[in-house]
């Protein structure tokens, strides 16, 4: 303690300015002089000084002012003048009492350090807490704090019979918007999700981020009035309004599964409500699902279909099939658009509305993607070497456009299979056009360069700006299905469909239907025929060769 005292020392005399305490000693003492200095280990520190005596010659008195003889106190003085013993009794005691303010204020100053430090635990206390128990990007609570709350509801259900629901989401097609817009997008999404979904749900509830893009919401007392289901459905309403993020219009979907009831514990909960929403994905996306018994069978199916489909990809299980693509503006076929299809050992052949969603689950999008492109490649090269030049379309998902090396695999494809760059058409979704950014414009233009041709798929469906088909290297349009679909029954929908095709004449775009079973309606809608195909089944005469 006495070496830290010592050390502190400078520091003190710096604080409280001993030369303003010193000088009252003199007041109205003229021809006198005094300073205060601390010996330590030979060396002599002048603390305070006061007075003034001019170029006079003076006699100097030192008295010491501390048992240890460190602190002094030297007086001067006129050496014609005679300074009374009471007067430096007086000096001597006034310093005396200034040295004790100094260690006074010395042991003050260490105990209020000591508050300031325990004051600083306590906040970093608490921040510390903070941080074990909220998510750092969003700030909401993490699955720790979820957990212990939804424990303690659990707790009063079973005591109360308060009902308890959990809410489990997951962002539909989040990591598109990481992979095209970056990371720094992909929080600010984040964020503004977790904004929302606080504003949807009452005080009493809780809003939490398990991680990634995954958010739990714990309703507590539902009723039938404000249940699960209602604010699911408020959730799906509010998250569908688009987020604007660095000036682009994101797009924002989710899957919902819903558990309520008693459970042996929080963990059990939460696996249910999981299960629920793995379902509302499998059925589709954007939805919200309840968790039934049955679905821990139906989620270990689709586990096992995974595993059997990541075998098909690797040992030729999948295959493509083709049908005709008309252009609207002439009537007349332009080729074929390839369709993926895989060969269950057991369940017989199986369309992409079953698997594909197995194998975004699966991460096999990627995979199976590579596999596509170079199959169309190498059927588009079998029957050019058969005489017959035929344009084949093959359709690239959301995540192949976040596949760096994909203008690679495409020159890889064409190359190993000798198939003609000019008779490939790569189609990407509309949604990935607004979402995509700068980056997505990029890839396009790269894959244009290869020589291969771009079209829009399933246009109509969403909100495709007339300047994204300015902007970008399109080729063809192709008319989402549902929209041809309604050709039959909605005179709008024939109007559309004409207004379509005149805006391709202008633009010089092929506007493109696929499939021949809307035939009639197509040939009402544009007021001619068709032109005729080879035979009744000219996917499977072009496939043949």
């Amino acid at each position: 303690a006495s070496a830290r005292a010592e050390a502190t020392i400078g520091w003190v005399i710096d604080l409280i300015q001993p030369d303003a305490l010193v000088a009252p000693a003199l007041a109205g003492r003229s021809g006198l002089s005094l300073a205060v200095e601390h010996e330590r280990d030979g060396f002599v520190t002048p603390v305070a000084s006061a007075g003034d005596l001019g170029e006079r010659d003076v006699d100097v008195a030192t008295f010491p002012a501390s048992a240890d003889g460190r602190w002094t106190v030297t007086v001067s003085q006129p050496s014609d003048a005679g300074t009374r013993g009471s007067i430096q009794g007086v000096v001597v005691f006034v310093v005396g009492g200034v040295i004790t303010l100094l260690v006074f204020a010395l042991v003050r100053s260490i105990g209020g350090a000591r508050d300031r430090a325990l004051a600083m635990v306590s906040e970093k206390t608490e921040e510390l807490a903070k941080q074990a128990l909220h998510d750092d990007l969003t700030g909401l609570p993490n699955r720790t704090l979820l957990i212990d709350r939804t424990e303690r509801l659990l707790a009063r259900q079973a005591r109360y019979g308060d009902e308890v629901a959990v809410l489990f989401l997951d962002l539909d097609n989040f990591k598109g918007v990481n992979d095209t817009l970056g990371h720094g997008a992909g929080d600010a999404y984040l964020r503004a999700v977790g904004r929302r979904l606080q504003a949807t749900v009452r005080e009493t509830d809780t809003v939490g981020r398990l991680g990634g893009d995954e958010f739990v919401i714990v309703l507590e007392g539902v009723s039938p009035h404000d249940g699960a289901e209602v604010v699911a459905q408020k959730v799906l309403d509010v998250l569908g309004e688009p987020i604007e993020i660095n000036a682009v219009s994101v797009p924002v979907s989710c899957s919902v599964g819903i558990a309520s009831g008693p459970r042996e514990s929080a963990d059990a909960l939460f696996h249910d409500a999981d299960l629920a929403m793995y379902q509302a994905k499998l059925s589709g996306k954007g939805r919200y699902v309840v968790f039934e018994s049955g679905m821990r069978d139906a989620v270990r199916d689709q586990l096992s279909m995974g595993w059997e489909l990541r075998e098909a990809v690797a040992t030729g299980g999948l295959r493509v099939i083709f049908r005709p693509v008309f252009d609207l503006r002439t009537g007349s076929p332009t080729g074929l658009e390839a369709c993926l299809r895989w060969q269950h050992p057991t369940r017989g052949l199986l369309s992409p509305s079953v698997f594909v969603p197995v194998a975004e689950e699966a991460g096999l999008v990627p995979l199976i993607g590579r596999w596509s492109i170079r199959e169309v490649c190498a059927h588009g090269a079998r029957w050019s070497a058969a005489g017959r030049d035929i344009r084949v379309a093959v359709k690239l998902a959301d995540r192949h456009l976040a596949d760096r090396g994909l203008v690679d695999t495409v020159f890889a494809a064409l190359e190993g299979s000798g198939f003609r760059p000019d008779l490939l058409t790569l189609e990407v979704n509309e949604r990935a056009l607004t979402s995509g950014g700068e980056e997505v414009a990029d890839l396009l233009r790269g894959l244009k360069a290869l020589g291969v041709g771009i079209a829009v798929d399933d246009f109509g469906a969403g909100h495709t700006s007339m300047g994204y088909l300015r902007r970008l290297p399109i080729d063809a349009i192709k008319l989402d299905r549902a929209l041809v679909a309604g050709l039959a029954d909605s005179p709008e929908t024939q109007a559309l469909v004409r207004m379509l095709v005149a805006m391709g004449d202008e633009l010089d775009v092929a506007i493109l239907a696929e499939g021949v079973a809307q035939r009639a309606q197509l040939e009402t809608a544009l007021g001619r025929p068709l032109a005729a195909l080879p035979d009744s089944d000219p996917a499977s005469t072009l496939e043949r060769l």
